[in-house]
């Protein structure tokens, strides 16, 4: 570990927190494999999924280690609109 890796707290040096990994819109509707694939809220009839989708269409930018963001890809999954496998390639 160098010793950029650390940061002063105000009592002692903690590890430096890791950089967030962001990605807009554009780039995260791209990991979708064909533009088929792609989720499209009016492709789907649970108005619960066309609102996620929708969100996902809406924002700017998306934090690919969030936790949430993988939480919110999981609906997609129970809608077979992204299998299990394909998501980590989504979120990578």
């Amino acid at each position: 570990m160098t010793r950029y890796a650390n940061r002063w707290d105000g009592r002692a040096f903690v590890p430096a927190p890791s950089a967030r990994r962001v990605i807009p819109r554009l780039k995260l509707l791209q990991r979708f494999t064909r533009p088929s694939a792609r989720p499209s809220a009016s492709a789907v009839a649970s108005p619960e999924l066309a609102d996620r989708i929708e969100q996902a269409h809406l924002a700017r930018e998306t934090d690919v280690d969030a936790p949430t963001t993988a939480a919110e890809l999981n609906p997609l999954v129970a809608g077979r609109l992204l299998t299990a496998e394909r998501m980590p390639a989504v979120l990578a």
